[in-house]
């Protein structure tokens, strides 16, 4: 461990990546430190100090994630997040009408995020008035 984490170090911080298998329970195959040594079955990825991808919080920021250590997302993945699968902030925005959005763009009516987060639009009443 000791060996892998300087390792990780002098490779800027990230030893390795998945920038093409978005992570789940069971994306990647168990993997260990040291197999014979280990009760608990399984580290993140099948490779010691390999990192996921989780693109599920939006593929913007796992894109960014990737970049900040110098990797590059699989094109064919960043397709699929962005033409055919869904995130949750974009199933946030779909659950609003477009006049709820104008008023967001607006000001009249704040909360809805910009990028992933929690949310739901809070009117702000007191600003209707001015409007």
């Amino acid at each position: 461990v000791m060996q892998l984490s300087k390792e990780e170090r002098e490779r800027g911080g990230m030893w390795d990546m998945d920038t093409k298998v978005a992570s789940t329970i069971t994306s990647h195959d168990a993997g260990y430190l040291d197999k014979d040594l280990e009760t608990i079955v399984g580290v993140q990825s099948e490779k010691p100090f390999k990192r996921s991808m989780q693109p599920f919080g939006g593929i913007r920021m796992a894109k960014a994630a990737c970049e900040a250590y110098g990797y590059e997302l699989d094109e064919e993945t960043e397709k699929i997040f962005t033409d055919y699968r869904k995130t949750h902030n974009q199933g946030v925005f779909d659950a609003y009408s477009r006049e709820m959005l104008n008023c967001r763009k607006a000001g009249v009516i704040t909360g809805l995020p910009d990028a992933y987060g929690r949310g739901r639009i809070i009117g702000d009443y007191r600003r209707v008035a001015l409007y």
